[in-house]
């Protein structure tokens, strides 16, 4: 996630290979040439590979860029993705379906004549591994271990695992010998040492200085010659030399506006010398809101400006800049936000309504306000107009005064009371507060804010087919991420989008999904294929959407994500062990199942309103927990009415298994790729609604 910029699209693709992947593994072992082959085998080749993951990501990642941390087009990350994750995956869905079968034959005769219940503590079991599996790889995270120490530990695992059960003393054997090799690799520290080597490898041209984890991601520091450079999450935030310029300009083209020099909010960029151009003014007080304590710790280090974190003037608060601001007492006459573009949901949060209303909350009449998005010289392209555009009268609703300057940025400055672009006015305050700066002189002033600049800048601002940014329809990342794409892909376009009315849209789509369930209502296997498709598909969307939606809140999502997908293992797990309850009890299965999708229907139709309450983290979890457990009842349910109606159940639990898991490749993909980005949350809900709907009448009618 880190090393590709860590949005959600690249999250999305991530989840969507690895299912796939996962469910060719388990039709590769249907094959009749392979569907002989023993479970050891297999777990030996991943006690192999699975340390191999992290390096052969790092090795082919360098294939595809110049220097790190390159954004890379989809298509690349995409081929490395399945690349990296082919054999392991692979792998682990081929053994999945031989122990599915192996445990299946034990379980029948256990349960006699209760349809479902073996593939239900299939289910069961294997969610409750990866909920255990999640579980270990957050806290793994938390005390800043990598990922290939973690792959070191599972293949131990696994090899432990050989020498335990398996009859065949060649595999035991090879077990122990693997266990006792990547011990002694554990407790020697040899693999710090093949991480730290294959960071370096990496980040060539430049030299990997430090790199730290936390729980809001990756900080590392490169250096090149004399100059650092610090990327949060494969995002760079700044270089130690290279910054100047830009600093001079964000900070005093908007502390030049007035004549206040009181109290000042600084939203990132600190360490980057904001501060140091901040505290050229008489201030009083200066609140600088870093979420990452890291950041800060390895700013000091390596940053060049540790003087000015230690002035008694300067406030450092290491917490989501979002929460302070709502939390806040304080009025500021000042407030400078320095952010990346808007990628991904946690940095789109500072480019929506409702935050530039919460600026509001701590600003008086005359504060004025400073954010900016990437610019170009000459001649803006379609996608950066659309998104400069977005930004633009995202804030034109909050704020009656702005002013968008040109520079290394577009600046947008936005006040309650009168802002200016006129160059002699701020090269008269820059003269009266006897402001020293390097770049920004009276010469350069004028020149920057020459009048046909500003009118050509203002010209290309289009309103038509531009949406309002918001928390959960996050238009302006949408915006972003074509330009992204654009930038390779010469004449890359995709339609804009109004997504306001998708209503007549979205049910004209469902209806023909309707039609061709209809076509196929009298073969039940095919309808509960169709069933679990479903299932898997809304489980995604609910599970990407409350990624995202944690990033917009929370502000961040890398460090969490093991927890968030292991509370989602967790509610299935639950939810396969209640359907076992139904089971045993003889409950009417159907009408349960139907009651079952009625409940997700109803829990979706609120979901908008749930995600802009103002939740808690628990609350978060809970809403992740919660309709998995259905969705893992259903799982249990269909599988009991399914096997009901064929000889084979390991072969049925296997195809309703990669029905299920089509429906979350599928879910995952239009996701991160449609439903968030161009449709948002509240559409994306009616889209999956109406599906569902139909997916209920279905089921009432067979």
């Amino acid at each position: 996630m880190a090393l590709f910029s860590g949005n959600e699209i690249i999250a999305g693709i991530i989840l969507s290979a690895w299912l796939a992947l996962f469910s060719l593994g388990m039709l590769i072992q249907k094959t009749k040439l392979l569907c002989n082959i023993k479970a050891e085998p297999v777990l030996l080749l991943q006690v192999i590979l699975f340390p191999v993951i992290p390096l052969l990501l790092k090795m082919i990642y360098r294939l595809f860029v110049l220097v790190p941390f390159e954004i890379l087009p989809l298509h690349y990350v995409s081929i490395i993705v399945v690349l990296v994750l082919f054999l392991p995956c692979v792998l682990l869905g081929f053994v999945f379906s031989i122990v599915n079968r192996a445990f299946f034959v034990k379980q029948v005769e256990q349960a006699g004549n209760m349809a479902g219940v073996p593939a239900g503590k299939i289910y069961a079991l294997e969610t409750l591994g990866a909920l255990v599996g999640g579980l270990f790889c957050a806290f793994c995270y938390l005390i800043n271990k990598g990922p290939l120490q973690i792959t070191v530990v599972m293949s131990v695992l696994i090899a432990v695992y050989l020498i335990v059960a398996s009859k065949n003393k060649l595999y035991k054997r090879l077990g122990f010998v693997f266990m006792v090799f990547y011990s002694g690799l554990m407790f020697t520290g040899s693999i710090a040492k093949i991480d730290n080597y294959s960071s370096s490898y990496l980040y060539k041209p430049f030299e990997l200085v430090q790199s730290r984890n936390s729980i809001y991601g990756t900080v590392s520091v490169l250096k090149s010659k004399e100059d650092y450079s610090f990327y949060v999450n494969g995002s760079k935030i700044f270089t130690t030399s290279a910054q100047k310029e830009y600093c001079e300009q964000l900070v005093h083209l908007c502390m030049l506006q007035s004549g206040k020099t009181g109290h000042i909010l600084l939203i990132g960029g600190g360490i980057s010398g904001n501060l140091q151009e901040v505290l050229k003014y008489d201030i009083k007080e200066a609140d600088y809101v870093e979420l990452d304590p890291v950041l800060i710790e390895l700013g000091r280090q390596y940053g060049g400006n540790t003087d000015v974190l230690n002035d008694k003037r300067v406030n450092i608060i290491n917490q989501d800049a979002r929460l302070y601001i709502k939390n806040t007492t304080k009025k500021y006459d000042y407030i400078i936000v320095d952010m990346p573009d808007p990628v991904n949901q946690s940095l789109n949060r500072f480019y929506t309504a409702e935050f530039f209303n919460e600026l509001k909350n701590i600003a008086g009449r005359d504060t004025v306000i400073i954010t900016g998005i990437s610019a170009s010289e000459n001649y803006m392209p379609g996608n950066l107009r659309s998104l400069t555009s977005s930004v633009y009268y995202t804030i034109q609703k909050e704020f009656k005064y702005f002013v968008v300057l040109p520079g290394i940025k577009n600046y947008f400055v936005f006040s309650d009371s009168k802002v200016t672009d006129n160059p002699n006015y701020l090269i008269k305050q820059l003269k009266t507060k006897k402001i020293n700066t390097v770049y920004l002189t009276p010469y350069y002033l004028s020149y920057l804010l020459d009048r046909y600049k500003i009118e050509r800048l203002n010209a290309q601002i289009n309103p038509e087919n531009v949406q309002i940014n918001e928390d959960f329809k996050p238009v302006a990342g949408y915006y972003a991420l074509l330009f992204w794409l654009s930038q390779y892909n010469e004449g890359f376009k995709m339609p804009a989008l109004k997504t306001d009315n998708v209503l007549v849209p979205v049910i004209c789509f469902a209806m023909v999904f309707f039609v061709l369930m209809l076509l196929i209502r009298k073969r039940i296997r095919y309808v509960m294929w169709l069933m679990l498709f479903m299932a898997g598909f809304v489980s995604m969307f609910i599970e990407l959407t409350l990624l995202a939606g944690f990033q917009s809140v929370f502000g961040y999502m890398i460090g969490k994500i093991s927890l968030l997908i292991a509370l989602v293992m967790a509610g299935l797990s639950a939810g396969s062990y209640a359907g076992l309850v139904f089971i045993k009890r003889n409950k009417s299965v159907k009408y349960i199942v139907v009651l079952v999708f009625i409940i997700l229907f109803v829990y979706l139709l609120f979901f908008p309103l749930f995600l802009k309450m103002n939740l808690n983290q628990p609350c978060w979890y809970l809403l992740i927990f919660v309709p998995n457990v259905f969705i893992g009842t259903v799982f249990t349910l269909i599988n009991s009415i399914t096997a009901g109606i064929d000889n084979d159940g390991a072969k049925t639990f296997g195809d309703l298994y990669i029905a299920d898991l089509a429906g979350a490749v599928s879910g995952s993909l239009l996701t991160s790729l449609v439903l968030l980005p161009i449709l948002g949350i509240t559409n994306g809900c009616y889209l999956v609604l109406a599906f569902l709907f139909f997916v209920i009448l279905l089921l009432i009618i067979v």
